[in-house]
């Protein structure tokens, strides 16, 4: 059974994953350390895997942020008056304050499919290493690619090589891309070079 933290918070709340030799689970410690399940699937039923970590949000955030400023300069004059343009500026400071919020608490959905039904954990970055969770997703996602192909869950450790232009086509660190799944590649232990 391995356990893989996806979110891990300082006020000693934890998110993980527990993969099993049967079972795929996702559990939430609170601060009390009580276990509370979020859903048990069996390995056998999952039919695919996808991580939405709403890039597209991110990236506007600059233009979220100069829309809320520029929104709120115009909603002033609503303390006294409810009347056409003033609500359409409340509108839409209120939807790009919300965004922005949003955006700031950096969300990830992982979305499990199986043959009856999708199952899914939302969670925000907020109050933990944004570094950390950015790995393990990482990992995460190509562990399940090869989950799906081969049926063994293993999470590989990436590195990411710089060297001459063309040595690392098809290679991202010590893992191989092959049949559009990269997987990791086996190091052969005992053989010493003389």
């Amino acid at each position: 059974m391995e356990e893989v933290i996806l979110k891990k918070s300082s006020t000693r709340t934890k998110l993980s994953m527990v993969v099993g030799k049967n079972l795929f689970q996702v559990v939430r410690f609170d601060k009390k350390s009580i276990l509370m399940h979020e859903f048990s699937i069996t390995r056998k039923s999952v039919l695919g895997f996808k991580h939405h970590s709403f890039e597209t949000i991110h990236n506007w955030r600059l233009f979220l942020l100069i829309t809320c400023i520029s929104s709120f300069i115009f909603i002033s004059p609503i303390s006294s008056t409810w009347t056409a343009p003033w609500y359409v500026a409340d509108l839409v400071f209120l939807s790009s304050l919300g965004l922005l919020i949003f955006s700031i608490g950096n969300p990830h959905i992982l979305v499990f499919n199986t043959k009856s039904d999708r199952y899914s954990v939302f969670f925000f970055q907020w109050r933990s290493n944004k570094d950390n969770i950015s790995e393990t997703l990482s990992n995460i996602g190509i562990a399940m690619s090869e989950f799906l192909v081969s049926g063994e869950f293993v999470l590989p450790k990436i590195t990411y090589n710089i060297g001459r232009i063309g040595d690392n086509i098809g290679r991202i660190g010590d893992t191989v891309a092959t049949d559009s799944v990269v997987m990791e590649e086996q190091v052969q232990t005992g053989q010493e070079e003389e």
